[in-house]
């Protein structure tokens, strides 16, 4: 994605590097992650004006629960399924579609949604996220919650 991006725009990546491992599958949800995404956004822009916003993957549902906050006039996203992650993983469970396969990595996609439809949710990880965070996200739709924002939007779901 970087190198793709990288031939129309500048691209600044951010990567998370949160030692406490406790801290992310205890605190991890929307609201904390959405609250730093504007600061990081904000920080950003101060200094240089951003034109975009890009997600893949996952990162995609985190970017929905923010982006359109920051007036930013363009999001490229990189989802990994059209619908919501429940939506997604219950088309996985009929054997429709493969759970991640950009990932290529053999998921349960029954153990993944139980585990996010737990009325307490197991403390886990999933591909970074713990699942708290992914239970907070799980009936996301990217169409739908981005339908109010003015800019430019556009969504390529990865195969």
């Amino acid at each position: 994605m970087i190198k793709h991006l990288s031939k129309d725009y500048y691209v600044i990546v951010i990567q998370e590097l949160e030692g406490n491992f406790l801290k992310k599958l205890n605190a991890d949800n929307s609201l904390t992650r959405g609250i730093e995404g504007l600061d990081i956004y904000n920080h950003v822009n101060n200094q240089i004006t951003v034109t975009g916003l890009a997600a893949s993957g996952l990162e995609c549902l985190h970017i929905c629960s923010w982006g359109m906050n920051t007036r930013t006039p363009k999001i490229i996203l990189y989802p990994l399924f059209e619908e919501s992650l429940n939506d997604h993983l219950r088309l996985a469970l009929g054997g429709a579609i493969a759970v991640f396969p950009v990932y290529n990595k053999n998921l349960n996609a029954l153990e993944i949604y139980n585990n996010i439809n737990n009325t307490f949710p197991p403390s886990g990880m999933l591909l970074g996220y713990s699942y708290r965070y992914l239970e907070s996200l799980k009936t996301l739709d990217i169409r739908t919650q981005m339908s109010s924002y003015d800019g430019e939007l556009e969504v390529t779901v990865l195969n």
